[in-house]
């Protein structure tokens, strides 16, 4: 007889005020529902991404959650935060982004649902701001923590120090943010609140690598590439970009550390037989 494991998603919306939503506005928190959502994890400039559908809202819940009451599509730093059940039965962030568009979708009767996109960096990317000039040799490091705290997040320095020689950067927080990790020839990631950066072709650090295995909830053997691997495990919050990640198999040269360059969340709760899948990429570190 198969079993039912109950998994559940909570979904907390946050609608920002001021100018350009940046202000903080009263949490609304979205439990017990059904959800469909897809989180797209991508190294490089591509900012994180989340697909949401989320049903059994009532209309007025859903008024609630539609927009900015003014432009379903306006650039605000509106957030939305999404939390996942796990195998130890608590709950694990997989993601933390700002709402691109979020309307109610009524032509799917008999079940209306409320459809969310959003992006990582959504007001990083679109809000104008001051260029940054640095006098001298300056770290790339320090650049990028200032542009963190202007992007209200929190900064992960793991392991660069590249000096810059009076660098000059404009156009938006994001904008600059790429430019100054090319020029640093860096990696970097917004991943849940947090820019992380580290030396291209290395991984974040970490005091040890995530166990990926048949134990750990790997379905099936990994793909192997040219260069990299491809495999699925059951939901892994852990399975970030930058990561590193140790393969146990049967499949001996799918053994041994890899880092993360892509993870994609599948995620359907409240829902008998609903996906629950991390999808991953992950290349070998450069020596």
């Amino acid at each position: 007889m198969q079993t039912f494991t109950e998994r559940s998603i909570d979904v907390t919306i946050n609608w920002g005020k001021g100018d350009y939503g940046a202000e903080p506005g009263p949490d609304i928190l979205l439990t017990g529902h059904r959800v469909l959502a897809q989180v797209v994890y991508i190294n490089g400039a591509q900012q994180a991404s989340a697909d949401l559908r989320i049903y059994g809202m009532t209309l007025n819940e859903i008024n609630e959650c539609t927009g900015t009451k003014v432009n379903a599509y306006a650039v605000t730093g509106s957030r939305i935060r999404v939390s996942a059940s796990t195998a130890k039965g608590s709950k694990a962030q997989i993601y933390d982004g700002q709402i691109l568009r979020s309307f109610g979708e009524f032509n799917s009767q008999p079940e209306p649902c409320l459809l969310v996109y959003a992006q990582g960096a959504v007001l990083g990317a679109a809000k104008p701001v001051a260029a940054r000039s640095y006098v001298g040799a300056t770290d790339a490091a320090t650049v990028c923590a200032d542009i963190a705290k202007s992007m209200n997040l929190a900064f992960e320095n793991d392991g660069v120090s590249v000096i810059l020689d009076n660098p000059y950067f404009s156009g938006t927080d994001y904008t600059q943010l790429v430019a100054c990790t090319d020029a640093a020839n860096i990696d970097f990631a917004v991943d849940r609140g947090v820019l992380a950066i580290w030396p291209k072709g290395k991984a974040r650090k970490a005091e040890v690598p995530v166990i990926v295995s048949p134990q750990t909830g790997m379905v099936g053997y990994p793909d192997i590439g040219s260069d990299r691997i491809y495999l699925r495990t059951l939901m892994n919050p852990d399975l970030a970009i930058g990561r590193l990640i140790r393969v146990q198999s049967d499949l001996m040269p799918a053994c041994g550390d890899w880092k993360v360059v892509s993870a994609i969340h599948n995620v359907e709760s409240e829902l008998p037989g609903g996906a629950w899948f991390t999808e991953v990429q992950a290349v070998k570190e450069v020596a």
